[in-house]
């Protein structure tokens, strides 16, 4: 048996360097983000609120995620050694290598994860939540982005997606309280004004075309409800991946678009009365999805079964406390901008956003009603 598994184990190297990879692509995309941020705190006098809030929990988030993370590849590696007839210690194999190689080879860890996660109703209520959040997140990322002037706003969703969103949102919330408003006071220079007026020529008002942004929005929210009966069959990972490739395209439309193909309203309160509209949209389809998923008897799931399937499996793990963390950080980003109001454009914003501000939210307190209803029913 030794013998056999020494001839047919493949070598380490294809795993580490897959691995490592991976890992330069984690830390590259941590990097340059952090570069960023660091380029929009170096002129600021003072931290801004909510600056060392961001960090920390950044921190907590990856800590967090990423040790259920690392619990699911060992759950994964004693799943196939235990198929596969391995020994799973240190030293299986003549040597004292460990057959990843063969591990990997037979492993396909990025739909195992999701699949495992969508298994049954109660793990797939923990992954449509994570689905939906990151839709909203994905316009926030295109519209704070583009008026802050905040640079790789595809970095924040490939990081998102390849460690975890609360990690990235976080990063992400701290460059924006980072990053003043284009008409508030700044200590950049006349030269470097200039610089960024021919650098960025649509203005913070501007706004891409409806018809490029919504659909891709609608299909990342509608997707995810039609996986489970493609669980074990090869359409699975094609129709997975479709949402993980539409969440880019609200990111990206503002620097790839043309200025004539958007719109460039009046004011900022024009256009935040437009995103407010279309987060609301975004919350409602969320909080009705989630009524029905924890209220209809036909779905098979309550509260109970939601909260037990949270520590079922690793990848369930991770998922679920990425979704409770991103709740966290919607709670904290919401404080955090009642200490951003003052004057000018500002004060505009909060004195516009104050109309619009239930017909955000309610549809969110809508969903955690229900919720509680449904685990009493």
């Amino acid at each position: 048996m030794s013998s056999a598994i020494g001839a047919e184990t493949p070598s380490n190297l294809r795993p580490l360097t897959i691995f490592t990879s991976y890992i330069l692509l984690c830390l590259t995309l941590t990097l340059l983000i952090l570069h960023t941020i660091f380029a929009k705190a170096r002129p600021l006098r003072s931290y801004p609120r909510g600056s060392r809030l961001f960090a920390a929990l950044a921190v907590f988030s990856l800590a967090v995620t990423w040790y259920f993370m690392l619990c699911f590849f060992a759950h994964s590696y004693r799943t196939w050694a235990s198929s596969s007839n391995y020994i799973v210690t240190l030293g299986s194999e003549p040597g004292g290598r460990m057959p990843l190689g063969a591990w990997l080879r037979d492993s396909k860890l990025f739909k195992e994860a999701w699949g495992s996660a969508m298994a049954t109703p109660g793990r797939f209520w923990w992954s449509q939540q994570i689905f939906y959040g990151t839709a909203g997140w994905s316009v926030f990322i295109g519209r704070e982005g583009h008026r802050r002037r905040i640079p790789h706003l595809w970095a924040f969703m490939l990081l998102g997606q390849v460690v975890a969103i609360s990690f990235a949102s976080n990063l992400f919330l701290l460059a924006v309280v980072l990053s003043p408003l284009p008409d508030s006071p700044s200590t950049e220079s006349g030269l470097e004004k200039e610089r960024l007026q021919s650098k960025y020529a649509k203005p913070p008002t501007w706004t891409p075309p409806l018809l490029l942004l919504i659909p891709p929005i609608i299909l990342s929210l509608l997707i995810p409800s039609f996986l489970p009966p493609y669980l074990s069959t090869s359409l699975f990972l094609p129709l997975l991946l479709i949402p993980h490739l539409l969440l880019f395209i609200p990111p990206l439309l503002p620097s790839l678009l043309p200025a004539s193909w958007g719109t460039a309203y009046p004011s900022i309160a024009a256009t935040e009365k437009l995103y407010s509209n279309l987060y609301s949209c975004i919350f409602f389809f969320w909080a009705m999805a989630t009524a029905q998923g924890v209220w209809l008897p036909a779905r098979g799931v309550n509260m109970t079964e939601i909260f037990e399937a949270l520590y079922e499996h690793p990848a369930v793990s991770s998922v679920a406390w990425d979704v409770m963390l991103c709740s966290v950080t919607l709670v904290a980003w919401m404080w955090v901008q009642r200490g951003m109001g003052g004057g000018g454009e500002r004060e505009q914003e909060g004195l516009e956003g104050s109309k619009v501000k239930l017909g955000r939210w309610w549809p969110f307190v809508f969903g955690i009603c229900a919720m509680v209803l449904a685990a009493y029913r």
